[in-house]
This record gives structure tokens, sequence and C-alpha cells, in this order.
């Protein structure tokens, strides 16, 4: 699966997927609202639209992407975004306040969301966010035509079994995707 993203299918997601990344000021404002927080990851950046986003608002933001051709955009936008996946972070325990996802944990192969939500966990001090599609259980979905390409799940409940306490949750204007955030 990784090796999609990291080649052509992830580089054409890329091209596809631009949009205004103010229009998200909003969103991020909403859910961190009072927040002890300085500094963010977002695990699969991509460009780095949602850091953007963040940075305008004052936070020091770092990402880690697989995509060649995107992580070269957001170094290109003055973004720090690293090379790595959401079961590989290339960052120490508990380096960054908040650890997030925006439409990332949707294409994690069942057999590895366990362990990229557990590595998601140790990176963070504080904070994780999950901003995903929700489904009352997990449920494949065909996705551009292949299959175990996307799941939507009940991210806030699988994060709770794993010892986060979820203190925010609801609609987002991104893609008909849910939030959850969580507290160590």
């Amino acid at each position: 699966m990784i090796k999609a993203w990291k080649g052509d299918f992830g580089q054409e997601y890329t091209k596809r997927n631009q949009y205004n990344w103010k229009k998200r000021i909003p969103l991020y404002k909403k859910i961190l609202k009072d927040l002890p927080i300085t500094k963010v990851l977002e695990v699969g950046s991509n460009c780095g639209l949602n850091l953007l986003a963040l940075e305008s608002l004052g936070y020091l933001t770092f990402g880690i992407e697989p995509n060649n051709f995107a992580r070269k955009m957001a170094k290109d936008a003055g973004l720090l975004v690293f090379p790595g996946t959401s079961n590989a972070i290339p960052f120490p325990n508990e380096s960054k306040d908040l650890v997030f996802t925006c439409g990332v944990l949707i294409h994690v192969p069942p057999k590895e969301l366990e362990a990229s939500m557990k590595e998601m966990i140790r990176v963070s001090s504080k904070y994780i966010l999950a901003i995903e599609y929700e489904a009352p259980k997990e449920t494949m979905v065909v996705y551009r035509g292949k299959r175990d390409m996307l799941w939507k799940r009940p991210y806030g409940k699988l994060y709770k079994k794993l010892g986060l306490k979820l203190i925010g949750e609801g609609k987002t204007d991104i893609d008909r995707c849910r939030y959850w955030l969580l507290s160590k």
C-alpha cells in the first residue's frame, strides 16, 4: 500500500487535491481553542496545506510524508516536512504537543492501523487529533477503483481503547470527515 502512495498514485493525489488552506483556519481555531500547545506534527502532511493553516495561527509545525513530490512542494513553501510514514515517525518520544492526521488513517491497512496509532501516541506529549471518515465499524470502501485502499472506522473509540481520553469531537467541512481530539 505505501508503495502506491510513494509513487505516481500519490503524486496524482497531490495534484488533484489542491485547496485554499486559509479556509481551514476556522476549523483549527475551533478544535484547538485554548489548548496549551506549541509544536504540532501532521502525519501524512502531503504538500503541507494543513500546516500552512496551522502556522498562520502561530504553531510551530512539522510534517512527515512518504511521497517525494508532495514533500518537495511542502519544502518549496518553506515547511518542515520529512520522509516518514504513520508506522515509522522519525521523531523522539513525546517530542510534539499535538500529533494529527487528516485523511490519512483511512488509508492505513487494518493490520497496520494499531501500530500506526501507537506510533502517533508515542511521539505526542499531550494530544492526538484524527480528522477522518467515520463508520460504526471498520468498513472497506472502493477508492478510485481500487480495493483495500480506504477504510472508514470509529477512530475515537479506537484511540480510547489505546488509553486516550476523548475531549472533543464533531463534524468538519473537510470532505464529510469527522474529528476526534484526544488527550494522553
